[in-house]
């Protein structure tokens, strides 16, 4: 559990509150089986469509992010808004690879080879004895509170041997046991009403016979582009950030809509390999061309990563959002009100891997959501309905 700064004051009150809604549970006994189904089905998605960090192919190793710059008066044929990072959410499934070594190498130790990469997300059938058995474990006679924080410091008088990691350990007060056990279930707990954000179709609109052919010549022809950039450079790089520019699909007097197919998760696996077959050459002759076609074969089919996400940006041109100093800082105060308001059902969006941000620009406000393209507009109907 992680705790805020006001929390870790409060250790005290905290902990008998989870030892309560774990009495609450037994009490509740057996558990409603759509609570199996849920947590089921979010981990089934989360290894079904495990994010991967994320390298952007702007050779900039400090980049600047961009901004959406839209125009006042969209009447005029608009253009294209630069866009922010396709990524504007870091996911916590997206590990680095260190991370994911040693986590592997961890669960290695515990779970047969087969269910090293599965056991943290996938489901087992259900087995109400099984969960209740649990639940009776759950006790305070069988707990180990470890509390870590730099609030800590001044009771850690004993150190461990391989790090010399400042810490103390003490038994817990019986007192404290037995008023952990007894406490009357506070009102405020209960089980959690069902989550309406969990995807349950991954289809993609670009897998519609419709535009299949259109989304799969687009991706084929990125893939040349890139190619060619390896080989040749500058025009060839250009053609690839031509490519990279959305096309507008709405545009009218009060909204200016763009669309842009992912071209990171929807980008070929393969990559260009400037010498596929090393071999020992004989030096080159005079007038032997000096740089041979490094892609002598033919360039396979890419391999598309589908993947049923989402990103939308929304942006609310209000100029008097900055016309002002004073206006400046009511805006973002505005913003601050709007996301604390939001947090009644975030924790639901966030669990079923989908999440948004509001946040204050140069001329208005900004909205971005992302996750899972099934839900997303429930998602988006819950925010912008919120009064």
């Amino acid at each position: 559990m992680d705790l805020s700064p006001q929390g870790d004051e409060h250790v005290d009150e905290i902990l008998p509150l989870i030892f309560q809604y774990l009495a609450m549970l037994r009490a509740s006994s057996p558990l409603p089986r759509w609570l199996f189904d849920e947590c089921a089905a979010i981990g089934e998605m989360g290894f079904r469509f495990k994010d991967r960090p994320c390298r952007h192919p702007n050779p900039n190793p400090n980049p600047q992010p961009p901004t959406l710059t839209p125009t006042p008066n969209p009447q005029p044929s608009p253009q294209p808004p630069t866009l922010p990072s396709p990524q504007p959410f870091r996911s916590k499934d997206a590990d680095e690879p260190q991370d994911a070594a040693c986590g592997l190498a961890q669960a290695m130790q515990l779970l047969p080879p087969e269910e090293v990469l599965s056991a943290a997300y996938l489901y087992e059938e259900y087995d109400a004895a099984a969960i209740e058995a649990m639940l009776l474990r759950l006790s305070p006679e069988a707990c180990c509170v470890t509390h870590t924080s730099r609030s800590c410091a001044a009771v850690a008088t004993q150190s461990e041997r391989w790090y010399g990691t400042a810490h103390r350990r003490a038994p817990i007060d019986p007192a404290a046991l037995a008023r952990w056990a007894s406490d009357a279930t506070h009102p405020a707990l209960r089980l959690p009403a069902p989550n309406p954000f969990i995807a349950t179709d991954f289809g993609l609109v670009c897998e519609r016979p419709e535009v299949c052919a259109a989304a799969e010549a687009e991706a084929a022809a990125e893939a040349e582009a890139e190619a060619a950039a390896y080989q040749v450079g500058g025009a060839a790089a250009h053609a690839v950030s031509s490519l990279a520019l959305p096309r507008t699909v709405v545009s009218d007097p009060s909204l200016v809509l763009w669309h842009k197919t992912d071209n990171v998760f929807r980008r070929p696996k393969t990559k260009p390999n400037p010498n596929p077959n090393p071999s020992p050459s004989p030096s080159p002759s005079p007038n032997s061309n000096p740089n041979p076609n490094p892609h002598p074969n033919p360039r396979p089919r890419p391999h598309i990563c589908r993947r049923p996400k989402t990103n939308l940006f929304i942006e609310l041109v209000a100029p008097a959002a900055y016309h002002a100093p004073s206006n400046a800082v009511l805006t973002r105060l505005f913003t601050k009100l709007i996301s604390d308001e939001l947090t009644e059902f975030s924790y639901d969006a966030e669990c079923a891997g989908l999440h948004y941000r509001v946040y204050n620009s140069a001329v208005g406000l900004n909205l971005m959501l992302a996750g899972y393209s099934h839900k997303l507009p429930v998602l988006l109907t819950k925010v912008l309905g919120k009064p």
